[in-house]
């Protein structure tokens, strides 16, 4: 089995509202043949920073990232399967955002990179080019860490929008149960309005982000104890039946709840046991 670590790293003050993670991935050898090597959906946009070639596979698109470069990730509302192309050690560092306020940092269409991982030297060009020379050199992890920050803090935005941040807030703290009737009658504003803001800033609309925040919150209880969600009915009532929860579980998964359970997934546990 493949010696696999997820190393965490501080996030500096200012910055420690508009990002939730900021994680080191390191691994001796190749993740075994029979490991999913499966990330889920889980609400947040992501930079990512890869010490070797990956293969990335979203649903029938492949995409290769390359080592010391850097690349962000939209809003992703299905698998993700992840390999690396060497046999020797690998590692990538990983920002992983509240979704309140990636719109903070980049300046793009959102609804145009879900499901997509692009350089992020296409957006802001010099700028990163000559950042991942500097990632290239430095001597630690902690370093590239720490240059990332100063990097987003210098890209981050002053204006906050308050209203798209109390809807993320509200479908979070209820874990996806929430309607959009609920959200009108929370923030005034109409679901037409409000499918365009997350749209805008987010990239998808408030439905779909709450399906993904339900979605994790049991693929986590189900990863952890899977003997516990099937026999807790509590689980379920999340849903409107099981055959509706057995259909989004598989669209966010790529497989029933049932097969899951029987699959190793060793990789993507680590992601949310640190």
């Amino acid at each position: 089995m493949a010696d696999m670590q997820l190393q965490t790293f501080k996030i500096i003050e200012p910055l420690k509202e508009s990002i939730e993670k900021i994680w080191l991935y390191k691994s001796d050898e190749r993740l075994e043949e029979d490991d999913l090597k499966m990330i889920v959906p889980n609400g947040r946009i992501k930079l990512i920073i890869p010490f070797n070639d990956v293969l990335t596979k979203t649903g029938s698109f492949e995409v290769y990232s390359v080592g010391n470069r850097i690349f962000l990730i939209g809003i992703i509302e299905v698998p993700r399967i992840i390999n690396d192309q060497k046999q020797n050690p690998s590692g990538t560092i990983g920002i992983e955002f509240n979704p309140a306020a990636a719109y903070r940092f980049f300046s793009l269409d959102f609804a145009g990179i879900v499901n997509n991982i692009i350089p992020l030297s296409n957006i802001s060009g010099k700028e990163v080019s000559d950042l991942e020379k500097a990632l290239s050199h430095a001597s630690s992890p902690e370093i590239k860490a720490d240059m990332l920050q100063q990097f987003l803090l210098l890209q981050m935005k002053e204006t906050e929008d308050t209203v798209f941040g109390h809807c993320i807030r509200k479908i979070e703290s209820v874990k996806g149960q929430i309607t959009m009737s609920e959200l009108e009658k929370s923030t005034g504003y109409t679901s037409r309005w409000l499918n365009m803001k997350f749209k805008q800033r987010l990239g998808i609309s408030p439905k779909n982000f709450a399906g993904i925040i339900r979605f994790y919150d049991i693929y986590k209880s189900l990863s952890n104890n899977p003997f516990r969600l099937f026999s807790q009915k509590g689980f379920y009532d999340l849903y409107h039946d099981q055959s509706h929860f057995i259909r989004d579980f598989k669209k966010f998964a790529g497989m029933p709840p049932a097969r899951l359970t029987r699959a190793i997934n060793d990789f993507g546990k680590a992601f949310f046991k640190s």
